[in-house]
């Protein structure tokens, strides 16, 4: 996934400009409230209606390059996301049937689906966003520094204090991310158990059963999910937080230049103008941050997926099936824990056979074999 967004140059390009642009729409509206303050002692009525019309236009021209950037992103993170997951299904679909034996597909589908939308929400997205946050964080500390560097070094010491707080939070995103993965391929697991078979559940009366199972693995699902959502919301509201710290630091220290002479009030405005532009992507990447780190355990889980070696082609031997099937003792065991156990039965041709167990019990490693 990394090597495919960094291919992608050009569209980090582009976003960085027109987060560029977006920034210096918003410094310029800053400054030139400061400008207004600075000259509404002269009473000229004429340079009033001129600002009235120069600012109007650089709120348009802030407001048009923030559609162009969200659009954009919008674009080349479905484009990105696309390429992902069409390189992921290809690298699969090349291994052999015998390989399949070994994977669910209803796995395969939840790591093709479900894990590639949380790398999609929570890496890809949160990347070009953190990307566009940084360029405007830039531009915008670039004229606080001019402006006053004693309010600039406030901002910068306290961002880099706070920064340290949501970074342990990611950690714990990890876990929450990672478990939340592990129940979507439950879900899907038992979705497929019921959907595939759904003629014969239907036929035996055993819906009851499947659907009982299905409750308790969706129930586990959602709580998984409700569980990492509230650890994002936590980790939004700390960085809104800890930004708020930051901004209200800088402002005590403007109006204490101020109380000294050495600012005037229409610089404290420019200023509290442009650290609103600056504190908010602040927060944004106090939060992204974190947001990103979470999706190592499924970034590797998908990569590990991708990169599976391709078996051998070997010859399988060739196998009739005359009058009846049966297995001896058998036994599976997966990863050091045992899936079938001591298993022997006789299947007679032209005779129809329903295996029931829960999901996870056995039954697909069961058919696999026969």
């Amino acid at each position: 996934m990394k090597t495919m967004i960094t291919k992608n140059w050009r569209h980090l390009l582009i976003v960085s400009l027109t987060s560029a642009l977006f920034a210096l729409a918003s410094v310029a509206s800053a400054t030139y409230y400061g400008y207004i303050v600075e000259r509404s002692h002269n009473k000229d009525v004429t340079l009033f209606f001129m600002m009235i019309v120069a600012g109007l236009t650089m709120v348009l021209l802030r407001y048009m390059f923030d559609v162009i950037n969200q659009t954009l992103m919008v674009k080349f993170v479905g484009s990105i996301v696309s390429a992902f997951r069409q390189k992921t299904m290809a690298r699969i679909t090349a291994n052999q049937v015998s390989d399949f034996g070994q994977n669910k597909v209803s796995a395969y589908t939840s790591n093709l689906l479900n894990d590639v939308e949380l790398l999609e929400i929570n890496l890809v997205e949160p990347f070009f966003d953190l990307l566009s946050q940084v360029i405007i964080v830039i531009i915008s500390s670039a004229v606080i520094l001019y402006y006053q560097p004693t309010v600039f070094l406030i901002i910068l010491l306290g961002s880099t204090l706070v920064f340290l707080i949501p970074t342990l939070m990611s950690q714990k995103l990890q876990e929450k991310q990672s478990a939340l993965s592990e129940q979507s391929e439950h879900l899907t697991a038992a979705v497929t158990d019921i959907l595939n078979g759904f003629a014969t559940v239907k036929a035996t009366q055993t819906l009851p059963y499947f659907l009982k199972d299905f409750q308790k693995t969706n129930h586990n699902y959602t709580q998984a999910k409700i569980s990492s959502g509230q650890w994002i919301m936590s980790n939004y509201a700390t960085s809104g937080m800890l930004g708020m710290f930051v901004q209200y630091a800088a402002v005590l220290a403007a109006i204490w230049f101020i109380m000294q002479g050495t600012m005037s009030i229409g610089v404290m405005l420019t200023m509290v103008q442009t650290m609103n532009t600056l504190v908010y992507p602040l927060i944004d990447i106090f939060r992204l941050i974190p947001q990103i780190k979470s999706t190592r355990p499924i970034l590797q889980k998908i990569e590990n997926l991708a990169q599976r070696p391709v078996p051998s082609q070997t010859a399988l031997p060739t196998m009739a099936f005359n009058q009846r099937l049966t297995l001896s003792h058998v036994s599976v065991t997966l990863n050091d824990k045992t899936i079938l156990d001591d298993i022997s039965l006789t299947l007679i041709k032209n005779k129809k056979y329903l295996i029931i167990g829960p999901s996870g019990s056995g039954k697909s490693t069961l058919a696999n074999i026969l």
